[in-house]
């Protein structure tokens, strides 16, 4: 290759490495305020999306006190919505963390206002619609030593959040699941048809029984053979063997409160524990847990 053609090639290749990796487009601030805006200092992460939506925590002193504040683009980061300030208490709130699924928007962070100790714990706050509205703040730790730097992920219907923690004289990681926390999803194993709804309760809300029925699902065969004689495909037909099955029910809080192993498609719930004790009024969320397969029901019960 003659010197000048080495020179065009060299100048078209640094060309080419700039088209590729220079796509990235102009700062944009998303804070404004007479206080320090700050991520969280522990990796965790502090944006997610989910479609064209962008969602963002910090926290920030602009009020005089450390404050969780959220932030949201719903065109993937063109134009931003406004603050929203999620915590509003006396003591810092500092290092938030966010996992987002589909509307579902998770965010830990930790808390100094657990003040008989003096000590931080760990927080979390949901929003169902996509940041348009938040729930209550729920306390995930209560020990007699500080819980630091929290992170979340969602798997199916599960949230899991990890955090360090003293309590055991040195620091260690901690670890917490919610199993039906990320409301309105459904882990689904690809071998199974999941055109029918396989989970209902009846009534709902409900004040004295909840009748909670499924259509039991069955072993899918690689080659099942059909009623004619013949060979069916994996992809259409099932076997008549049914898989085990159980229903748990769980509290707001993730808390197990009910297991019922089910010999048959059908179970009634009063609303007790498994010890027999009388719960609350409240929202509760039934699981169906089989082989390959979970689906999650939200029910309403009332006293």
């Amino acid at each position: 290759m003659s010197d000048m053609h080495s020179r065009v090639f060299l100048v078209f290749l640094i060309f080419a490495i700039g088209f590729l990796f220079g796509q990235w487009e102009t700062d944009v601030r998303l804070t404004f305020n007479d206080s320090s805006s700050t991520t969280s200092i522990n990796n965790a992460w502090c944006i997610g999306t989910s479609g064209d939506t962008v969602h963002v925590v910090w926290d920030d002193a602009r009020d005089g006190n450390d404050e969780i504040y959220y932030k949201r683009s719903t065109n993937n980061g063109s134009t931003w919505g406004s603050d929203i300030r999620l915590t509003d208490d006396f003591y810092f709130s500092t290092l938030p963390a966010v996992a987002v699924s589909g509307s579902n928007v998770h965010i830990v962070w930790m808390d100094a206002r657990a003040v008989t100790n003096n000590r931080w714990e760990i927080y979390y706050k949901c929003s169902t619609d996509g940041g348009t509205t938040w729930g209550t703040d729920t306390r995930l730790t209560d020990n007699d030593s500080a819980s630091y730097n929290p992170s979340v992920a969602v798997s199916g219907t599960n949230i899991h959040v990890i955090w360090r923690d003293r309590r055991d004289g040195n620091t260690e990681i901690y670890y917490k699941r919610n199993p039906t926390g990320n409301v309105g999803t459904d882990e689904k194993d690809v071998r199974w048809k999941m055109e029918d709804k396989r989970l209902r309760a009846e009534p709902n809300p409900f004040s004295d029984k909840v009748s909670i029925v499924l259509s039991v699902p069955f072993h899918r065969n690689e080659n099942s053979r059909l009623s004619d004689g013949t060979e069916g495909r994996a992809s259409n037909t099932l076997s008549t063997k049914p898989l085990a099955l159980s229903i748990k029910i769980y509290d707001a809080t993730g808390r197990l409160v009910k297991s019922f192993l089910l010999p048959t498609s059908s179970v009634e719930w009063n609303g007790t524990d498994d010890s027999g004790r009388i719960l609350p009024a409240g929202v509760y969320f039934v699981r169906l847990e089989s082989e390959g397969f979970k689906q999650v029901e939200k029910v309403i019960l009332l006293r």
